[in-house]
């Protein structure tokens, strides 16, 4: 009886590029030197590798930074990565059986990580360029493009390699585990290897690839937690600092009214004191002609009939006052007092000679006035004269 062949060991379309004599020489050529000494070739490329995309560095370590220095157990996965491109690139290029099962390895052994097509296709651009800075002349543009055509039919086979047992993966776990009957254990009813190794090594091998990928996702969540609060205290500090300015541009604002009105007041204020500064000298100016005018009224001398008949109603209002006053009975006087009677009937009598004696004065000086027909001979007189 045969050996039962497993699912992921399953030969593809082996549709893979062959080298023509004249470029698998020059591949040849480059690749002797790498074949040298592969573990300092290996160290060197993945080292590029990951300064080009240092995403993928928590795939050879355990850290997320790339050391200057590699331990033991990543410097021999570095060298067997190396030898395993030997083996696609020379090898096993005209040997598409082998070929095709050194491709399902690499597709059994990466495809618990979740990488993609594209993660595959920038390992070959940067296995290139390390070639090209290495290998200068060697590395000729028709070597390059024979590895390129290459390298894209073993990507495009081992993609789909990949998606392939992960699919079979998603269905295997969908069915009932292994059966705990005594049969179950019987070798005969045991499963079949896969490239070489148990069913148990592959499944502890995902079960510690699931761990690392849950750990990563875990990492990013925390990550993206951080930003988020950060993005979010950014935004609350914008806010924030917004409405402050808003506040203040609104105080600011209003002070800038407050003082606009002040200074309106105030230049009105100082408007209207500099009206009433103007004004002023024009009242005092008022004022003075007024008393000036008033001083002109009063130096201004009347005629003399004018004077006469002031004097008169003077003289008339004089006696109106001295028939207002209360009159002295002498009688009363005489008989309560006689040295009284007599003080006052003498001083009533000098008043009378005093006020008998002024208007005396005042006739006196008025003179008497030319009637109108005498003023115009004495003009006429003067013209003959």
């Amino acid at each position: 009886m045969g050996t039962k062949q497993s699912v992921y060991e399953k030969s593809g379309t082996l549709d893979y590029y062959k080298f023509s004599a004249e470029e698998y020489a020059l591949v040849k050529k480059v690749w002797s030197g790498i074949e040298i000494n592969p573990q300092f070739h290996g160290n060197a490329c993945l080292r590029s590798f990951c300064e080009i995309y240092p995403q993928y560095v928590k795939f050879f370590t355990q850290e997320s930074k790339l050391h200057l220095s590699f331990d033991t157990r990543i410097t021999v996965k570095f060298s067997i990565i190396m030898e395993t491109m030997g083996y696609l690139l020379l090898d096993f290029n005209k040997r598409p059986k082998q070929l095709d099962r050194l491709v399902g390895y690499i597709a059994m052994v990466h495809k618990d990580m979740q990488l993609d097509e594209q993660d595959m296709r920038n390992f070959a651009t940067s296995l290139f360029q390390y070639l090209s800075r290495t290998y200068p002349t060697q590395m000729t543009a028709q070597c390059q493009e024979a590895m390129s055509k290459f390298m894209d039919s073993v990507i495009k086979e081992l993609f789909v390699k990949m998606e392939l047992f992960r699919d079979y993966d998603v269905a295997q776990s969908g069915e009932a585990t292994r059966s705990k009957l005594p049969w179950g254990q019987c070798p005969l009813f045991a499963e079949a290897p896969i490239f070489g190794k148990t069913k148990l090594y592959w499944d502890e091998w995902k079960k510690q690839w699931n761990a690392r990928l849950d750990e990563w996702a875990a990492q990013a969540a925390a990550q993206e937690q951080v930003s988020l609060e950060s993005i979010s205290n950014d935004t609350r500090s914008r806010n924030d600092l917004e409405d402050e300015n808003e506040i203040t541009g609104s105080l600011q604002r209003k002070v800038s009214e407050l003082r606009k009105r002040h200074d309106s007041d105030a230049s009105a204020s100082r408007l209207a004191l500099l009206n009433l500064s103007e004004h002023q000298p024009n009242r005092t100016q008022k004022r003075d002609a007024d008393k000036q005018r008033h001083q002109r009224r009063v130096s201004i001398q009347l005629p003399d009939r004018l004077k006469a008949t002031k004097a008169s109603r003077a003289r008339y209002r004089a006696k109106n006052d001295d028939a207002s006053r209360p009159q002295v009975d002498m009688k009363i006087l005489s008989k309560d007092s006689p040295a009284l009677g007599e003080a006052v009937s003498e001083d009533r009598d000098k008043e009378m000679i005093e006020q008998q004696e002024h208007e005396s004065s005042e006739i006196a000086t008025v003179k008497p006035q030319n009637t109108a027909r005498e003023r115009r001979r004495e003009r006429f007189n003067v013209d003959l004269k």
